[in-house]
């Protein structure tokens, strides 16, 4: 699963961050959960199915001790493909892309593994791989509080509410600085660029 993201990441568009320092950033990372994690806008980004499904199925549903269902992830894809007016897949095609979209969440600690595999887990994002995508929104033009109010923050199956804590701990690491004006925010980098702050502030 996780090597045919790496294959979508080629084609990756702004906000997404090019393929070649997102794979600066899988060699630097320490965790294998920040290597998934990192991956899951592009997934959800390239993939309009996997997009509706983790935003109106599973988001609803990141409630720890919960449970994410196979039978009931697949009835979510048949909706889908009504509300679109398309054919569904065959149910073998069904029951294996919901497998692969499964594992991906497992991945990246959304679900356990073993008897645990549908059961929801505390989702916690990585604060190195929150830094990289604010980097991604940061060269795309973004300034101020739209970099934390910006839609994107759905891709890594986060709510809004959940964003500014990101913020702060990328600041309380030194790799953002944030400073508040009234009701204006500004957010800076504090390195010079993503490919530094890559080699230099994950080290």
């Amino acid at each position: 699963m996780l090597a045919a993201l790496r294959r979508r990441c080629l084609e990756a568009q702004a906000p997404l961050v090019s393929s070649s320092l997102l794979a600066h950033f899988m060699a630097k990372a320490a965790r294998p959960v920040a290597r998934s994690q990192v991956l899951l806008p592009y997934l959800l980004g390239s993939d309009r199915a996997a997009y509706d499904l983790a935003s109106e199925f599973v988001l609803p549903r990141l409630h720890p001790g919960g449970a994410l269902l196979k039978a009931d992830a697949i009835a979510a894809l048949d909706a889908l493909f009504a509300r679109y007016g398309r054919k569904p897949w065959s149910p073998h095609l069904q029951r294996t892309w919901i497998e692969g979209f499964l594992s991906a969440l497992r991945d990246v600690g959304v679900l356990g593994l073993g008897a645990r595999r549908e059961v929801v887990l505390v989702y916690a994002i990585r604060p190195e791989v929150f830094a990289f995508h604010l980097w991604g929104l940061w060269d795309s033009g973004l300034r101020g509080r739209v970099l934390i109010e910006h839609p994107f923050w759905t891709l890594l199956l986060l709510r809004p509410v959940e964003v500014r804590p990101l913020l702060d701990l990328a600041v309380q690491h030194g790799w953002w600085r944030v400073s508040l004006v009234g009701d204006v925010i500004e957010v800076q980098p504090a390195f010079g660029s993503l490919a530094e702050w890559i080699e230099h502030g994950l080290g």
